[in-house]
């Protein structure tokens, strides 16, 4: 079970943990340039 699941829950951390490093990037570099910036949704 743990060989299963320890992997499962690394992946998924690091999954989140990139997505949210990359929203913060995204929003910095949309906070430099306001013009090339479009709003979500």
């Amino acid at each position: 079970y743990n060989y299963v699941a320890l992997p499962a829950a690394l992946l998924s951390f690091a999954a989140m943990s990139s997505l949210l490093l990359y929203g913060r990037y995204k929003r910095q570099q949309a906070a430099d340039t306001p013009v090339l910036a479009k709003p979500l949704g």
